[in-house]
């Protein structure tokens, strides 16, 4: 839901980037609605959307991992950090829901 407004706004100079990093950055909100649909999906169909859930462990994963390496340079503080182990979290999560799901 966060990515619908924030990134209408960035088409009206709300986000306070310019050009190319504005590009990123709107690439950046439509990946998050993309996955937002998916787990829309999901939710609405947990018997036959185990894919989604799949591509989500492995996006949050490497997410995680991309927050990690910026951490470990120094390049990323440590409660910027905690938004990547929030991804971490969820991938793991995710993971538990393949495992221990059972069709009705």
């Amino acid at each position: 839901m966060i990515g619908i407004p924030l990134l209408l706004g960035s088409f009206f100079g709300t986000s306070g980037f310019q050009a190319l990093s504005l590009m990123y950055y709107q690439g950046f909100l439509l990946a998050v609605l993309v996955f937002g649909i998916g787990y829309l999906m999901v939710g609405l169909d947990l018997e036959n959307n185990h894919l989604v859930i799949i591509l989500a462990v492995i996006a949050k994963a490497l997410i995680f991992l991309i927050f990690l390496v910026y951490y470990i340079s120094g390049d990323l503080p440590l409660y910027q950090m905690l938004v990547g182990v929030g991804d971490l979290i969820f991938s793991i999560l995710f993971i538990e829901f393949l495992f221990n799901f059972k069709k009705i």
